[in-house]
């Protein structure tokens, strides 16, 4: 009968382990999300320095890559594309250009602009 008893605390025990793992790992996943962490669409240029200063960590940058690569796509411009609608908003798109002419802002020199490479 004792044995059972030992049968049963051990599997208990297990049980008990994998149900921890499960939630442990499951917060880390939503902890760690790009996209959760920040008010994505960025629509204004504090909201977007604060995510290029996010994305100066390796490790921040790495997580950032990971999420935008589930976003797809059949071609790079068709990724680019998909990636910066979902990242910034229009107005705010419209105030950069890759180097900078015209009056504009560099977008080339942002770290957001290497996640698209």
């Amino acid at each position: 009968m004792w044995q059972y008893t030992d049968s049963l605390q051990e599997l208990t025990t297990s049980v008990n382990c994998i149900l921890t793992n499960d939630k442990v790992t499951h917060q880390v996943e939503e902890e760690a999300s790009f996209f959760t962490m920040f008010d994505i669409l960025l629509k204004n240029e504090e909201d977007l320095i604060r995510v290029d200063k996010y994305l100066n960590k390796e490790k921040n940058f790495n997580v950032a890559i990971n999420e935008l690569s589930k976003i797809g796509g059949n071609s790079i411009y068709n990724f680019t594309q998909r990636a910066l609608n979902m990242l910034i908003t229009n107005d705010l798109a419209a105030t950069y250009s890759w180097l900078g002419w015209r009056a504009k802002k560099t977008f080339n020199k942002l770290k957001l602009a290497d996640l698209n490479w």
